[in-house]
C-alpha cells in the first residue's frame, strides 16, 4: 500500500508502474492504484510458498526469527560475591565506576537485598540494588554514626 504512492514536496504523488512488473510470473493483477492503471501483483498461496514468502517451514524465514533479545540481554546481572553490605550506610561517600563519586542519602533492606539510594553530582539520585552494583562501588569515606 504505501509503495503506491507517497508524501514528497508537500504534495501527494502516485507511483508509476514499474517497468520490471511485466517480467514477473505466477502473479494475478486484482489491485489498482489509484490515478492509475497500473494494477498490482498478487500471489497465489502456492507461489507465496514457493517464493518462501511467510513460510515457517522455510530457512529464509526461520533465520530472521529471533526472540527480540540478544544473549546479553537474557543473562542475569552477575552479583557481587563476599561483600560487607554493612559498608553502604546513609552519609557515606563512595566510589562508583560509571557515575563517579556520590553520597549514600539513604538505605533500605538487609544483605543481598539492601538498596542504597545515592546522590551523584550533576546527575542527581540513583537507586541501586547492593547484590548488583557493589562490584561497582568502592567505599571513599566511611561515617561511624549511620
Amino acid at each position: 500500500l504505501n509503495a503506491r504512492q507517497r508524501y514528497r514536496f508537500g504534495r501527494t504523488e502516485y507511483l508509476p508502474k514499474s517497468r520490471f512488473v511485466g517480467e514477473m510470473s505466477g502473479f494475478k493483477s486484482s489491485m489498482r492504484y489509484a490515478n492509475s492503471n497500473y494494477t498490482s501483483p498478487t500471489f497465489d498461496t502456492k507461489d507465496r510458498i514457493k517464493l518462501g514468502v511467510n513460510n515457517p517451514q522455510t530457512s529464509a524465514f526461520k533465520k530472521n526469527l529471533s526472540n527480540g533479545f540478544s544473549k546479553s540481554t537474557l543473562e542475569t546481572p552477575k552479583k557481587a560475591s563476599n561483600v560487607d553490605y554493612s559498608q553502604f550506610k546513609k552519609d557515606t561517600i563512595v566510589e562508583h565506576n560509571k557515575f563517579g563519586r556520590g553520597i549514600i542519602i539513604q538505605t533500605s533492606g538487609d544483605g543481598e537485598d539492601k538498596i542504597a539510594a545515592i546522590a551523584f553530582k550533576g546527575l542527581g539520585v540513583k537507586r541501586f540494588s547492593l547484590a548488583i552494583a557493589a562490584a561497582n562501588l568502592k567505599v571513599i569515606d566511611k561515617k561511624e554514626n549511620g
